[in-house]
């Protein structure tokens, strides 16, 4: 992810092997689910999702889940007002 720390907005990088479903989560350090989750189909090979989070100042997590196996990739990033 960068740029972290950030001030909201963002680019999710990711690689992935199988092309399918995916679901991005983002969460608050305390582990509250701080947006609606959103469905992405991304295809086998690399590439980025720009996101823009309207979040105070903190810490939050970012988990990209397949949804056929639940495979997850998870990124911590700060924003900073």
């Amino acid at each position: 992810m960068y740029p972290n720390p950030n001030t909201g907005g963002f680019i999710v990088l990711y690689c992935v092997d199988i092309s399918g479903k995916y679901l991005l989560h983002l969460y608050n350090i305390l582990g509250q689910k701080v947006n609606s989750t959103v469905e992405f189909n991304i295809s086998a090979g690399c590439d980025e999702i720009d996101f823009n989070l309207i979040q105070p100042s903190g810490v939050y997590v970012a988990i990209l889940q397949k949804l056929a196996d639940n495979h997850t990739i998870t990124r911590k990033f700060i924003i900073v007002k």
